[in-house]
């Protein structure tokens, strides 16, 4: 039985091994490598996209100012839960809190601290402990972030060394990522509107659904490889467009008939459909982690953002993958248009 699940597994291998259509890499090489020889043209090199990976840990830091509570002040404070809440933070796992339980502490401190205020005679510690809540309600904008940016979750989501979102859209995990991602943003702004009362117990299984998602890195990934070999390509189609045309007074060759039909079942069939899906993952995911980046980080994590994540920026990864895209689709429809061969549009 274990022999006969190993054959299987070998051959299941063996045959994504032998079909360069699984694979968005070795897909766009071989679309390279075919069109190269369908067209008559030789193969443009690939010019690599730059892309600016994930800044360092202390560059995407909120420093936030420390808040000294004297622990023996609010000792006496008989029915307050708030004592219990500073000795675990003054113990030494509270020491050592991850940016995720800084958060939970932080709100939780806000909400006791409110209610001890209620049961709080003394004016000079009422007084004291509602200026501390007040410093604390400030700074959990800067913990919100930490929790995002410093966590191992996001360094998971963000990495580039896992390849590229898969040729088929339900094993890419991208639905996942963006309802995890839009948790993540309700969560932030109902701290920021003050419910302080909001459930955070979804916050592990968020950071753990980043940690071992990748999706957007290797989204990043995706839109670098089709950004180099669609360029590539294009000044393939260009230079037959331009220099060598394949069709007079569109009049459609041999060549031209081979050529329809490698667009159709190669293009149209298999690289296209890869393409609508990294774009509809860009839809989906570039607007969340935007907004998640908003108004924090170093000049050098602003700088990340605008070339990497941003959809807005001239210059970003994704402005030069919709401009690749646009300028194959667009040389194509020339060169067809040449055969008379240019699809029609309904």
């Amino acid at each position: 039985m274990k022999r006969s699940i190993l054959l299987i597994l070998f051959f299941l291998v063996l045959l994504t091994a032998c079909n360069p259509f699984a694979e968005p890499d070795t897909m766009l090489t071989e679309y390279q490598s075919r069109l190269s020889r369908v067209i008559d043209s030789e193969p443009a090199q690939l010019q690599p996209v730059n892309v600016t990976g994930l800044p360092r840990l202390r560059e995407r830091l909120a420093t936030v100012e420390k808040v000294d509570v004297n622990f023996l002040e609010f000792l006496s404070l008989h029915g307050c839960e708030l004592q219990v809440l500073i000795a675990e933070k003054n113990s030494i796992m509270g020491k050592v809190m991850t940016p995720i339980n800084e958060l939970r502490y932080q709100v939780s401190f806000i909400q006791k601290g409110k209610q001890c205020l209620m049961i709080i005679s003394d004016s000079e510690m009422q007084q004291s402990l509602q200026q501390i809540i007040t410093l604390k309600v400030q700074q959990l904008p800067a913990h919100i972030w930490n929790a995002v940016w410093v966590s191992e979750g996001i360094a998971g989501l963000m990495t580039r060394s896992k390849g590229y979102l898969p040729i088929l859209r339900e094993e890419s995990g991208v639905d996942s990522a963006s309802q995890s991602l839009h948790e993540m943003l309700a969560l932030s702004a109902e701290l920021r509107e003050g419910n302080y009362a909001t459930d955070l117990g979804s916050l592990g299984k968020i950071q753990q659904q980043w940690h071992y998602g990748h999706q957007i890195g290797q989204l990043l990934n995706s839109m670098s490889l089709l950004t180099e070999h669609l360029t590539s390509a294009t000044a393939m189609l260009k230079h037959r467009i331009d220099e060598q045309p394949i069709c007079y007074k569109k009049q459609a060759s041999r060549q031209a008939t081979v050529m329809n039909q490698f667009f159709m079942n190669i293009y149209i069939g298999k690289v296209q459909p890869y393409i609508a899906m990294v774009s509809q993952a860009a839809d989906q995911l570039l607007p969340l982690i935007n907004r998640l980046a908003e108004g924090g980080g170093t000049a050098n994590f602003r700088q990340y953002v605008n070339s990497t994540l941003s959809m807005n920026s001239k210059d970003s990864l994704y402005n030069r993958y919709v401009y690749a895209v646009k300028q194959h689709t667009q040389a194509w429809q020339a060169l067809l248009d040449q055969c008379g061969m240019r699809p029609a549009v309904n």
